[in-house]
């Protein structure tokens, strides 16, 4: 019953989907109620729209997405938030019983070859507006990774991701919107 259960939140996932001859269409969908026996209830909801196109060596993709997040009512604190806060300021809290929405899209390209695979997106994603100034920057990321085979199952890799940066971030401090990573990968 509304506001009495005894587990955590339910959701319904579904994921419906079309291909043939190298190409792939698809949708899915997350409700999840935001009903649950933690202190805090939140939404945690979206809807997806997605395509893939395959050439040889070559996927070219993209998606969409429609989100609902935030906290159901203004009875928590977010300083009481003992798990790891949301880079992108996305735990808070905006009407009670009224999600936060917003949107995104990604288009990439994947390179598959006998001794490189390249990955290639880039991405926004726009928040509703809420005059909260680290929640409300559109979020555009170009994300990139390298990865060469060495053996059948050893890889060197790297990973470049750029993305908008902001004054004002977590804390009080700024949000850089670079970070690079590389290393070795094994698989077993």
């Amino acid at each position: 019953s509304e506001d009495q259960d005894t587990n955590s939140s339910k959701a319904l996932v579904s994921r419906i989907g079309w291909s043939g001859g190298g190409w792939t269409l698809g949708g899915s969908i997350k409700e999840q109620d935001g009903i649950g026996s933690e202190g805090q209830k939140y939404y945690n909801s979206h809807v997806g729209l997605d395509v893939a196109y395959r050439i040889g060596c070559w996927t070219i993709c993209s998606e969409m997405i429609y989100d609902k997040y935030g906290f159901r009512r203004d009875s928590f604190s977010p300083d009481e938030i003992d798990w790891g806060r949301s880079l992108y300021h996305r735990d808070l809290h905006y009407q009670d019983l009224k999600p936060i929405t917003g949107w995104g899209y990604y288009v990439g390209g994947l390179y598959e070859g006998e001794k490189w695979m390249n990955w290639f997106s880039y991405g926004q994603f726009l928040p509703q507006e809420l005059g909260d100034p680290i929640h409300d920057h559109e979020t555009h990321r170009f994300l990139s990774k390298f990865i060469r085979h060495l053996t059948p199952s050893f890889d060197a890799f790297a990973v470049v991701l750029l993305e908008n940066s902001i004054e004002v971030g977590q804390d009080g401090y700024p949000r850089h919107g670079v970070a690079v990573n590389a290393g070795f990968q094994a698989s077993f």
